[in-house]
């Protein structure tokens, strides 16, 4: 049985890329630091921000859906940043997919995880 949210294989693969984000964020023209970079670390951080705050709500089925659910709102915002990334040149093809797969794979935990917690 898991006792914390630090036990969650989809919180812990959420902080590291989040890390990471941050790290990549650094990198970008001073502007976009404060713009894009912004945008990128608030989304990153929330998510497992968000997922912590759920589980600490998790005697209350609807309320762990709903903080999971924000997550995955992020986990998606996310993938478009990366986009954005990418398509701007702060990014290569192979990081771009590399994140995004990360993400995606984040993503589709927390959905197994959000039904599984309903039965």
């Amino acid at each position: 049985m898991l006792q914390h949210f630090r036990e969650l294989d989809f919180y812990v693969d959420a902080y590291q890329l989040a890390l990471e984000v941050h790290a990549l964020t650094l990198q970008f023209p001073g502007w976009e630091r404060a713009e894009l970079g912004g945008q990128m670390r608030r989304a990153s951080k929330s998510i497992p921000a968000v997922i912590a705050e759920g589980w600490g709500r998790r005697e209350y089925p609807k309320e762990l859906k709903h903080f999971f659910a924000v997550a995955i709102g992020s986990g998606e915002e996310m993938q478009v940043h990366l986009d954005f990334c990418r398509d701007l040149g702060y990014l290569t093809e192979p990081a771009h997919a590399g994140y995004v797969e990360r993400y995606r794979s984040v993503v589709r935990r927390l959905v197994a995880f959000s039904k599984r917690w309903e039965r």
